[in-house]
């Protein structure tokens, strides 16, 4: 920038000239070139929590769900988050908000990630429920749905979800066949066939695994 006077010419060097302008099209809620110009996290997590913010103040909970699951910094806390959402009553948006996190958070976030994890494991399977008793047990096309993103979701973050509190719920549900798959994406047979043998007719479902091509000899042996 150049700047004259009476006496002399001035050549003045700007920088920084885009400093604060990501909060200026924040303020005229101009999310995309806000989130453009936001520098770092800190600044990206105020333009998300005033996105979900105006899309449920529209009633859009959904569209909240996804704004609010991309803020990383704890402010506001991921629980407040979740409790707005809950409290809305849309069991889908909760879904979206936590799978949003589910994606975002990182490998140092192991705990909260399995936690986070868990809860979508519960809120998939309670949809299968639902399908079934809406529809007194018959396998209708949202069921079906159902039943094949919980077996997606289970394969995908198999590494992530914690045994013995997601064959817990799996068990409680009675999704034996989906407590197979997540084995197997485990890797883990053989906790499979240990957990089938503690419980209930669990031996007749034993002798199933034990018969297919994936389990070893040495397993059969075993049991």
């Amino acid at each position: 920038m150049q700047l004259w006077s009476a006496d002399a010419l001035h050549e003045v060097a700007m920088s920084n000239e885009d400093k604060d302008m990501w909060r200026i099209y924040l303020e005229h809620q101009d999310y995309a070139n806000a989130l453009k110009l936001a520098a770092g996290s800190a600044q990206r997590d105020i333009a998300y929590q005033s996105m979900g913010a105006d899309a449920a103040a529209a009633g859009d909970f959904k569209a909240a769900g996804a704004h609010y699951g991309r803020i990383v910094g704890g402010k506001p806390p991921f629980e407040e988050l979740a409790l707005l959402l809950v409290e809305a009553g849309d069991s889908a948006a909760l879904q979206i908000f936590l799978n949003t996190k589910l994606q975002v958070l990182g490998p140092n976030d192991k705990a909260q990630s399995t936690m986070v994890a868990a809860w979508l494991t519960e809120l998939l399977l309670d949809s299968i429920n639902r399908d079934l008793l809406a529809a007194a047990g018959q396998h209708t096309p949202a069921y079906n749905t159902h039943v094949a993103q919980l077996r997606s979701f289970l394969s995908e973050y198999a590494g992530v979800l914690n045994w013995a509190t997601t064959t817990a719920l799996l068990e409680g549900y009675g999704r034996l066949e989906e407590l197979e798959g997540f084995a197997a994406a485990k890797g883990d047979q053989e906790a499979l066939l240990e957990y089938l043998m503690r419980n209930k007719d669990g031996a007749t479902r034993a002798l199933g695994v034990l018969r297919k091509p994936s389990v070893g000899p040495q397993l059969v042996y075993k049991f």
